[in-house]
């Protein structure tokens, strides 16, 4: 047995070891006004706490004065709607004339997380001393998750910025939206959500449509991107724009942008089980893979439908691969009908794609194997147009057009 003092040091170190060990204790906030919302953002920003502020059924309007959030921790801030609630019944309103929400922070940033939330009418254009950033809706330097969220009707330089690049965020800066949607947003100076510094945006289970971005630019911009089971519709701008790019189980329809109506990547675009029907775009009508020779793009299962472009109907890549896909009824009025550029096409069809000038489904050079082409309609290349030698094998041509392949030889058929 210790000695009765040394058992009382030990009892005594075991406790401050356990003191310094424990994350901080979290505080709740109960709001249900804007003025509590407003005392309780000023208390979780220096209180040392995780917080987490929940919100009863009611709007929570700016009246001019922007929400903000400027802390000096690293401690996490939720802010939630109450148990039983619905995000329709928990409205942040800028009123049409300020930023709705603004999260910075003094040296690192702790995680953001809105949930159950709409956001709406915010409008701003102007440089944002707490989070530095230009943003209607929401403007934070720190990692921020979206969780069942609308953002409706906002306008303004971006709709959601979150500037990693004007913050000391400890991981990966990451931006996460999952069962939310975003619709009728403008942004009049860059992407309606626009994530600067070496950002990943990951999107699960939400919607994007009839957003706007004025100036040509994207839907959503970061370095890396990852869709799954979303849908993005009617939106003029390209939905997703990233160095690399991944999307899975996914639609995009009726969207317009200047480089890839869908996706535009500069490196490397990986498309599973999704669909694109009526993109549009003067490169690559669906996806533009705009880093051309060093852009990669990888389709499999999947299916492009009347989108247009000036060349590449559907897809323009420096290289890719295609398989088990499905291209039918796009339109380029230079070359490329559903495909601008050099790709490996395996087990894929192609029916009914045209071009003005060649390549009435491809336009490029690459290899295809047990692949169809059907109905495919250009001036020269009904079905392919090589500018060097192309390998097939086992792709039968139905009516519609041939092999052209130049001064550079036929194909070698296996």
């Amino acid at each position: 047995m210790l000695p009765i003092n040394r058992l009382v040091v030990f009892s005594a170190l075991a406790v401050l070891s356990l003191c310094l060990t424990s994350p901080a204790i979290a505080a709740t906030f109960n709001v249900f006004t804007s003025s509590e919302l407003r005392a309780a953002l000023t208390t979780a920003a220096t209180n040392g706490q995780d917080d987490e502020i929940v919100l009863g059924p009611g709007t929570y309007a700016t009246n001019g004065t922007t929400f903000a959030f400027l802390s000096n921790e690293q401690n996490t801030l939720t802010i939630r709607g109450a148990v039983g609630t619905t995000r329709d019944q928990i409205v942040f309103d800028g009123g049409g004339n300020t930023r709705v929400l603004d999260f910075g922070c003094i040296g690192t940033c702790g995680a953001i997380t809105l949930q159950g939330l709409t956001i709406q009418r915010g409008n701003s254009s102007a440089f944002s001393t707490v989070s530095g950033g230009k943003a209607s809706a929401v403007a934070t330097t720190s990692n921020l998750t979206l969780s069942d969220t609308s953002f409706l009707g906002n306008v303004g330089g971006y709709g959601i910025l979150l500037n990693s690049s004007n913050s000391s965020i400890t991981s990966t800066p990451t931006l996460t939206i999952a069962n939310s949607t975003f619709s009728n947003n403008t942004a009049t100076f860059g992407p309606v959500v626009q994530g600067l510094g070496s950002l990943t945006a990951n999107i699960t289970n939400s919607k994007f449509a009839d957003n706007t971005s004025s100036n040509g630019n994207q839907i959503i911009s970061a370095l890396y991107v990852s869709a799954t089971n979303s849908t993005f519709t009617g939106n003029n701008g390209t939905s997703l724009q990233g160095a690399e790019i991944t999307v899975t189980s996914s639609t995009f329809s009726n969207n317009t942008g200047a480089g890839g109506g869908a996706l535009s990547g500069g490196y490397v675009i990986t498309v599973f089980s999704s669909t694109f029907n009526n993109n549009s775009s003067t490169t690559g009508g669906a996806i533009c893979a705009c880093g051309r020779s060093v852009s990669i793009v990888k389709v499999t299962d999947s299916v492009f439908m009347n989108n247009k472009a000036a060349f590449g109907g559907a897809v323009y890549a420096g290289s890719g691969t295609v398989t088990n896909s499905t291209f039918e009824g796009n339109f380029s009025s230079g070359d490329g009908g559903a495909i601008g550029g050099n790709a490996t096409l395996t087990n894929s069809i192609f029916r009914n794609n045209t071009a003005a000038n060649s390549g009435g489904a491809v336009w490029g050079q690459g290899s295809t194997y047990g692949s169809t082409f059907i109905g495919n309609v250009a001036t020269s290349g009904g079905a392919i147009f090589g500018g060097r030698r192309i390998t097939t094998a086992r792709s039968p041509v139905a009516a519609g057009g041939g092999f052209f392949f130049g001064s550079h030889g036929g194909p070698v058929m296996r």
